[in-house]
């Protein structure tokens, strides 16, 4: 048996082609700093030379062992990472990113499932870490946790399928070895049976026409072999060829579903892009009717604070008027007062004429009595009792006056107490109406308040809203990305299948 099995032969030749590719990635890294308006053109081409290093070395030496092929599975990380790195700034970073599922597909020659899933993990890590520490060095905007998360879930998704694919290959081609084995094991007993052949006919020169019939058996017997060994050995490459075809064709159907699920992806993107817009929209529209509903209310708050200083006057009028109500109402009481005192008055001067008519009457008589002597007398007495008389009138007329004045003075008293009551009222009414001018207006702020924080928290949505929008961009992006990267594994099948269609067909031919 061969020091070193079909599969050991295979993973030799996937790191001498992967090597080559990472040097070649060192390449353009150094032609990029060149042409490119990049800032770390001198440190991305140190750094990717020197992690080819020790790969080289391991590899030149002949090494396709475990360690050998975990060294190489780290470049499928650090290379597309430096690459990063070089384009931090530029327009192409992004752009950048889909060499990391290059890579990781990469490590498929490597026919061992532990390298692609150190490199998935270290992406991973690199992506998380740098997006809070050096988010600059991962995406060409801000940090971006859910675009990590994005990215993390399609590394996941490859490295799955890329483990199956080489855990079936090695599988067959461990599989193909035994056989091998058991073919040279076949052919050793074969070259045991022709050295025994050999020495019976130098023991049996004597006999040497049976010992041409031996050789003819012996030829025959050989060749009868070597069809049975070349017969087993084209069965073993049909299954191997049946076995490589299932397996590419598993790896297409993943790459057109992974290829249709982008295209939902991207469809689902472009709806809700296009329903953000017109989210942000009406919000736009809110933000400016909740901006106007302020405005009118302080407008409103202004013609309550009018009404408020008006009804303040009103209350002042109104108790300005109560109190010349009371005014008036103490005048009118004191003028029934007076009409009472005239009344007094008016009755003293008719008790008085009413004596001095009597006196008068008196004096007439006895003027009368005394003749010619008491005539003068008499008609003094006359004159006084007319006197009297007119006083009487003059009482009486006083009287009615006293009494008309009084019954002015009652109405006038009913009409001002009535009046004092409409004031009082009225003041009341103007309070009530002060009271409910500040309740209102204190409603009228607080409902200003509110719409000027809708206004606010319209615009905020506005933002926001604006912020999903980019999402669902940067989104449709990224579904167009996940496409590429599936026709990627799907070349990649591709070009597996032709070389496992030429390695049977060398097998084959041997």
């Amino acid at each position: 048996m061969n020091a070193m099995t079909s599969l050991d032969r295979l993973r030799l030749q996937g790191l001498r082609i992967l090597l080559f590719a990472n040097w070649w990635w060192t390449v353009a890294i150094g032609l990029g700093g060149l042409f490119l308006p990049v800032q770390h053109g001198g440190r991305a081409l140190f750094l990717s030379a020197i992690v080819n290093i020790l790969p080289t070395i391991q590899v030149m030496r002949q090494r396709e062992g475990l360690e050998t092929r975990m060294i190489v599975g780290t470049l499928a990380a650090v290379q597309p990472a430096i690459g990063l790195y070089l384009l931090s700034g530029h327009g192409w970073q992004m752009d950048a990113h889909m060499f990391f599922f290059v890579a990781l597909a990469g490590l498929t020659l490597l026919y061992d499932w532990r390298p692609i899933i150190l490199a998935a993990a270290l992406t991973a890590v690199h992506h998380l870490i740098l997006n809070f520490l050096l988010p600059a060095w991962v995406f060409p905007d801000q940090a971006n946790v859910g675009r990590v998360a994005i990215h993390a879930v399609a590394v996941v998704l490859q490295a799955a399928v890329l483990c199956y694919l080489t855990v079936r290959l090695r599988g067959m081609l461990l599989a193909l070895d035994g056989h091998v084995v058991q073919a040279g094991e076949l052919a050793q007993e074969a070259e045991k049976g022709r050295d025994a052949a050999e020495a019976a006919m130098t023991a049996s020169r004597a006999v040497d026409v049976r010992a041409a019939q031996l050789r003819s058996q012996q030829e025959a017997e050989k060749m009868r072999m070597a069809e049975d060994r070349r017969s087993a050995t084209m069965a073993l490459v049909r299954d191997f060829r049946q076995s490589v075809s299932e397996i590419v064709g598993s790896v297409g159907a993943a790459a057109q579903e992974l290829d249709d699920s982008a295209r939902q992806l991207n469809q689902l993107a472009q709806r809700a892009s296009a329903g953000t817009e017109e989210t942000v929209a009406i919000a736009e529209q809110s933000s400016a009717n909740a901006a106007m509903l302020a405005r009118r209310i302080d407008q409103l708050s202004e013609s309550i604070a009018a009404i408020a200083s008006a009804s303040h006057q009103q209350a002042v009028l109104g108790g300005e008027a109560q109190r010349v109500s009371t005014t008036g109402h103490q005048a009118v009481h004191d003028l029934e007062g007076r009409t009472t005192s005239i009344t007094s008055f008016a009755d003293s001067i008719t008790e008085i004429a009413a004596r001095t008519n009597l006196l008068a009457l008196n004096a007439t008589i006895e003027a009368a009595r005394a003749g010619d002597v008491g005539r003068g007398f008499a008609v003094v007495a006359g004159e006084v009792k007319q006197l009297a008389g007119q006083a009487a009138n003059a009482t009486g007329e006083i009287h009615a006056l006293a009494w008309s004045a009084r019954e002015g003075a009652g109405v006038a008293r009913e009409a001002l107490s009535e009046v004092a009551g409409v004031v009082e009222q009225l003041a009341g009414a103007a309070d009530e109406i002060q009271r409910a001018v500040a309740d209102q207006r204190d409603a009228t702020s607080a409902i200003g308040e509110s719409a000027r924080d809708t206004a606010q928290d319209a615009a905020s949505m506005t933002r926001q809203m604006g912020d999903v929008a980019d999402v669902a961009r940067d989104t449709e992006s990224l579904s167009g990305r996940v496409s590429s990267a599936a026709s990627s594994l799907s070349q990649t099948a591709q070009i597996l299948q032709r070389a496992a269609d030429q390695f049977v067909t060398q097998l084959a031919a041997a």
